[in-house]
């Protein structure tokens, strides 16, 4: 769990003086990245020592005071340390990330990322051959659990629950699939080039039906598809204790005037639909989406730390849904039927009920699309969210949904026993 302990190292002379009022001194040791960082504060504790009276030439005469050292906080993490080991185990050898959450608490039970480093390796003086062996690998200090990254189709979970609150989407609406959809001159592709027919909502969370997505993208607006996607955690940080974290990006014509110096096109609202174009969010946003999916529309803050007094975590709510539970249920069916007999069918044995959403996000230039699940499970009674990432792994169907249900095995074992 190298990315969420962090290390520690000699303070620097710029930390040095960025903390000028808190007492450091040349020599000391101080978090660098991870909890070991964000919680100094409370992981430091305070220096002992000696006030002593000496003649003129540095002999000591006596002793005017002494003050015995205080010891930091002892920090209990949320983290399963053997679930943590299996999800790494599960990483290993790619360029990925997994969040694993409690749904009803915020509770962070597992959050990998590879390639990863050993954090010994800071205890003492790093040679130049390990260095070199450390920079061959692909950026092992990023915590891709909490950088964003292209979402493709996961992203239609939170766009289907605003079309739905908008009153423009219904369960029973029905869409015409062909494999296209035209904007004018300008025509936008499903991935399913002789499309699906006649389909309603469910069956386009099932199959993950572009076009359906399109269709809503131009009905809703980005400023709509921006205000309910934000509601899920999207564009903005969890505040999870950890520093580094991204916000992401949820475009709108403002974003697009300032960095881009052009306005926002039909076309931009039709990619932005399917978590394509700007659009780029964290797998830990999207566990938390999930787990609002879950538990009935709450939004909680991602939590690592658990309460020294009461050995519990208490639930932070960020923000309630502004969504009824109806609509919610419609997207709950959606992403039940993905397992059922859509994209997710790698859940569907798995003996515990379960829902998904799979997304294969273009990542230009490169060839092979970014791959991605979010799941909950049991689908009557939630306990465990969990997103996973592979950076240019491929569909998510295919590689991330068989790391979900390996994870899902680790978490219900005593239940598949049985």
């Amino acid at each position: 769990a190298s990315h969420i302990l962090g290390y520690t190292g000699e303070i620097t002379y710029d930390e040095l003086n960025d903390l000028k009022d808190k007492d450091y001194k040349v020599g000391n040791t101080i978090g660098k990245i991870g909890i070991e960082k964000s919680l100094e504060d409370r992981l430091r504790g305070v220096e002992g020592g000696q006030y002593i009276e000496v003649d003129s030439i540095g002999r000591k005469i006596r002793t005017l005071k002494s003050e015995l050292p205080t010891q930091g906080n002892n920090l209990k993490l949320t983290i399963d340390s053997e679930l943590q080991a299996k999800v790494e185990d599960l990483l290993e050898g790619k360029r990925a990330a997994a969040v694993v959450m409690d749904v009803n608490t915020g509770e962070v039970l597992a959050m990998a990322s590879k390639p990863d480093y050993d954090p010994n390796m800071f205890y003492s003086r790093i040679t130049p051959e390990l260095w070199k062996k450390v920079q061959k690998l692909d950026n092992p200090f990023m915590n891709r659990a909490i950088s964003s990254f292209t979402p493709g189709s996961i992203f239609k979970v939170a766009v289907s629950a605003g079309a739905l609150q908008m009153g423009i989407l219904t369960e029973n609406r029905q869409f015409y699939s062909k494999g296209y959809f035209k904007i004018g001159k300008y025509r936008f592709n499903d991935w399913n080039p002789v499309g699906f027919g006649w389909v309603n909502i469910e069956k386009a969370l099932a199959f993950s039906i572009d076009t359906v997505y399109y269709e809503l993208s131009l009905e809703m607006g980005i400023d709509n598809i921006k205000k309910y996607t934000k509601m899920f955690s999207f564009g903005e940080k969890t505040n999870i204790d950890l520093p580094g974290e991204s916000k992401g990006i949820i475009p709108d014509n403002d974003w697009k005037m300032k960095y881009w110096k052009t306005p926002w096109y039909p076309g931009d609202s039709v990619n932005s639909s399917i978590g394509q174009g700007f659009v780029h969010v964290t797998p830990l946003q999207a566990t938390v989406m999930m787990s609002a999916l879950a538990n009935g529309g709450k939004v909680l803050k991602p939590q690592l730390l658990i309460d020294n007094d009461t050995g519990k975590v208490k639930p932070e709510i960020i923000r309630k849904l502004q969504i009824s539970n109806a609509n919610l249920q419609v997207v709950r069916n959606g992403v039940r039927a993905t397992v059922r007999y859509g994209t997710a069918s790698a859940l569907k044995h798995l003996g515990i009920e379960a829902t998904a959403k799979t997304g294969s996000a273009e990542d230009p230039p490169n060839k092979k699309t970014h791959s991605w699940i979010v799941t909950y499970a049991p689908y009557k009674n939630p306990k465990y969210a969990i997103t996973v990432f592979v950076q240019n792994g491929g569909h998510g169907g295919e590689i991330a949904a068989p790391i979900a249900r390996d994870i899902y095995k680790e978490l219900f074992k005593k239940e598949l026993a049985n």
